[in-house]
């Protein structure tokens, strides 16, 4: 057997084993592994279409730029091959993005569609307008989605990965132009970091008065908006929408509690949450989540604001904190 299959069939036993031995609680339900998979393709793809057709816009009508829209290769088995989609921060965005979809479909198929739509309706037109992108635009990535919601830094990753990957399939002109084409992708991410209208927008949305909160938080998950009820968590709690989009799949409820009751969400809701998000995801511990609800609902001011501290730093700080420790704990990426 060659080194390069016996390296292969080492990695194949070393996974295998990692499967068979890992915990249930810790195992992703088959449906969302299948859909990270796919989620990540649909990113490399992403990148790499991008990249390829403002490289070829770039160049000048002939072989070049028709070699550039005509890959020869796979980018994604290449960076898959060299360990370059094995990065924490990606995993867990794609992860998230699957496992976000998977709770949104779980959560409409319970059949507890609510009129939200409708009084988004009946609001002020900047609130309508808005908060319908929001749900449609969720609704269209739960029927077809082809690439995660990546952030910023994790797109400006990717781009530049498939850029190194697409320059090898491709002749020393159109590699500079290729360059030139990754440049203004990732600055065009790199925008992205800064707040623009979609957020503003958001911020009108959730505008509620508090006595409406709790019943539109409610609503938007009956009806399995999951982004929208994010977007609604972040911004009455203070912390962001990516972290309050994590609190919705989070194991340690305590932390969601802790930030409904900052949004302003009352006791009655905060229990229609739990029994909403218990029924649509089993793996929740029922035990666990009632006892979280309950040292939720007797913590003080001090005691809640010390537990959304580490939410309500910016997400770049927390990713770089979170790094840290990783570091410090010895493990990569």
């Amino acid at each position: 057997m060659s080194d390069a299959l016996l390296r292969r069939e080492r990695a194949r036993v070393w996974a295998a084993g990692r499967d068979l031995f890992l915990d249930d609680d810790r195992r992703l339900p088959e449906r969302v592994r299948y859909a990270a998979a796919a989620m990540l393709r649909g990113a490399v793809a992403a990148a790499e279409e991008a990249l390829r057709r403002r490289a070829a816009a770039l160049l000048p009508p002939g072989p070049a730029a028709d070699a550039m829209v005509m890959p020869l290769l796979s980018v994604y088995d290449l960076l898959d091959g060299r360990g370059l989609l094995r990065c924490h921060r990606l995993t867990a965005e794609t992860v998230a993005a699957a496992r976000l979809d998977w709770l949104a479909e779980r959560l409409s198929a319970a059949g507890r569609g609510s009129d939200l739509t409708g009084r988004l309706l009946d609001a002020e037109g900047p609130v309508a307008a808005a908060a319908l992108q929001l749900v449609r635009a969720e609704a269209a990535a739960r029927s077809d989605r082809p690439a995660p919601p990546l952030s910023p830094a994790s797109r400006i990753r990717l781009l530049w990965h498939a850029a190194a990957a697409i320059r090898l399939d491709v002749d020393p002109l159109a590699a500079a132009a290729l360059g030139r084409a990754a440049e203004e992708l990732c600055r065009e991410a790199a925008a992205a970091l800064r707040p623009g209208p979609a957020a503003s927008a958001v911020a009108r949305v959730v505008s509620a008065p508090p006595d409406a909160r709790g019943a539109m938080l409610v609503d938007a998950l009956g009806d399995g908006a999951v982004m929208l009820a994010a977007a609604f968590l972040a911004e009455w709690s203070g912390i962001d929408r990516r972290a309050a989009a994590g609190l919705l799949l989070d194991t340690d409820d305590e932390l969601l509690w802790h930030a409904l009751r900052a949004a302003g969400v009352g006791a009655e809701d905060r229990a229609v949450v739990a029994a909403f998000l218990a029924e649509a995801d089993p793996a929740r511990d029922l035990e666990a989540l009632a006892s979280g609800l309950a040292a939720a609902s007797a913590a003080d001011e001090a005691t809640r604001a010390a537990a959304l501290a580490t939410l309500r730093l910016p997400g770049p700080m927390r990713d770089a904190a979170a790094a840290l420790e990783r570091r410090g704990s010895g493990s990569r990426g």
